[in-house]
């Protein structure tokens, strides 16, 4: 059994691609345009990453867990989830 908790390994995984996205709108764009030619299972893999972290930062606004640097991002959320705009990520199916 592996050692290392699923947290550290998202954690370890996250932290380059976050060092990507913090350099400007720029790096975002091109991130976003490279992703869209990744295998198409990855790219649901994704988008089901994507909507839980949506649906995560909903849970923050409404619990009042974010600070001010978040709180577009997490109100934004909140009005997707609340439009039933935010799909749950196992809706997505795995093909």
């Amino acid at each position: 059994m592996d050692d290392i908790s699923n947290e550290t390994q998202a954690a370890e995984a996250l932290r380059p691609l976050f060092d990507l996205i913090n350099r400007g709108p720029g790096m975002t764009t091109a991130l976003a345009d490279e992703a869209i030619w990744q295998h198409r299972t990855l790219q649901q893999g994704f988008t089901r990453f994507v909507v839980a972290y949506l649906a995560t930062q909903a849970d923050n606004y409404e619990s009042g867990t974010y600070d001010l640097r978040n709180h577009a991002t997490c109100e934004w959320a909140k009005q997707l989830a609340d439009a039933g705009l935010l799909l749950p990520p196992k809706g997505l199916p795995y093909i």
